[in-house]
């Protein structure tokens, strides 16, 4: 398992990228569309939050993680604001959107939760 960047790696959080992955997109292998799309700056990120008050989880889905994270902290959202503070406890990068939401809809059902309590992300 990878760290995506510096501020996970600090916090500690646990992260696939989509060089990390196995598998293969449009017939092309991850690593070599990496490689073609390296001048783009962002990827979209699946990430898992967990809060600290009642342990509830959110899977939400962000280009800006850190940002997105704030404002779930800041309750400008709906649901997690009555669930204040929030920590990221896993995320995953994608290189497309429609990747990036099929995941985030995975992590939502009965299955993808199972994954995450396997794989030791949930409890």
């Amino acid at each position: 398992m990878e760290f995506c960047n510096d501020f996970f790696r600090l916090e500690g959080v646990p992260c696939l990228t989509a060089s990390s992955r196995q598998g293969f997109s449009y017939g092309v292998p991850k690593a070599l569309l990496l490689r073609a799309f390296s001048f783009l700056s962002f990827m979209i990120v699946v990430y898992v939050l967990v809060s600290l008050l009642d342990s509830a989880t959110y899977v939400g889905m962000a280009i800006n993680v850190k940002n997105r994270l704030q404002e779930h902290n800041q309750g400008k959202n709906r649901y997690t604001k009555g669930h204040i503070p929030w920590k990221i406890i896993y995320i995953e990068e994608f290189l497309t959107w429609s990747e990036a939401r099929a995941r985030e809809k995975y992590f939502k059902t009965t299955t993808g939760k199972n994954w995450l309590k396997k794989n030791g992300i949930l409890q």
